[in-house]
């Protein structure tokens, strides 16, 4: 089972304990990650954790996050995932056993964001929300 996300959590509690957080201000790392451990908890997530999702909050990496990012940030992940599970839901996928030619692992450790193939190179790529790339030959 996987460990639940600071953004899940974030879903999960609504946006208004949050919004009174920014109180029309910008935060800083430091205190972005102090006011969500008095949200959220100092023990469900580790610091290194929320400084993650600052950094992928702070759209313009001016060091600082303020409520229009902040929102953005979750109702667009927030819409990416009703999506996935959309898309999920119309379609069957058949499990196929794909020998990785980087003989690194055979399959992606999360779920695969988009397939392409090259017809010039005769090659398939995928890429995977783990953040992985893997590629193979058609033949």
């Amino acid at each position: 089972k996987k460990k639940p996300t600071v953004e899940k959590e974030i879903q999960k509690l609504g946006l208004q304990p949050f919004k009174d957080m920014f109180d029309g201000d910008e935060l800083e790392e430091d205190e972005f990650i102090e006011e969500m451990e008095n949200i959220i908890g100092k023990n469900k997530f580790t610091k290194q954790e929320i400084s993650d999702l600052f950094a992928k909050i702070d759209a313009n990496a001016n060091g600082s996050v303020d409520w229009d990012e902040f929102t953005s940030y979750i109702l667009l992940g927030m819409q990416r995932i009703r999506e996935m599970e959309s898309d999920m839901s119309k379609y069957n996928y058949a499990n196929q056993q794909i020998e990785d030619p980087n003989k690194r692992t055979d399959t992606h450790k999360d779920k695969i964001a988009k397939v392409v193939y090259n017809p010039k190179q005769r090659t398939f790529y995928s890429s995977s929300y783990d953040g992985t790339v893997r590629y193979w030959d058609r033949d």
